[in-house]
């Protein structure tokens, strides 16, 4: 996907999930609430994220 959809999806979503993997393999997701300045600037809120 291109840089307009994903901003596109960014304007729509309340929240993303960020999924990571640990170092044994398992994997987990993040949410996070996003919200940007511009098209260069974003910040994110999320809860506590798990130890590795």
């Amino acid at each position: 996907m291109d840089a307009a959809f994903a901003m596109e999806v960014l304007e729509k979503a309340p929240y993303v999930t960020v999924s990571f993997t640990r170092p044994d393999g398992t994997p987990y997701g993040l949410p996070l609430s996003l919200a940007r300045t511009d098209e260069r600037t974003f910040y994110f809120h999320c809860p506590r994220g798990r130890e590795a």
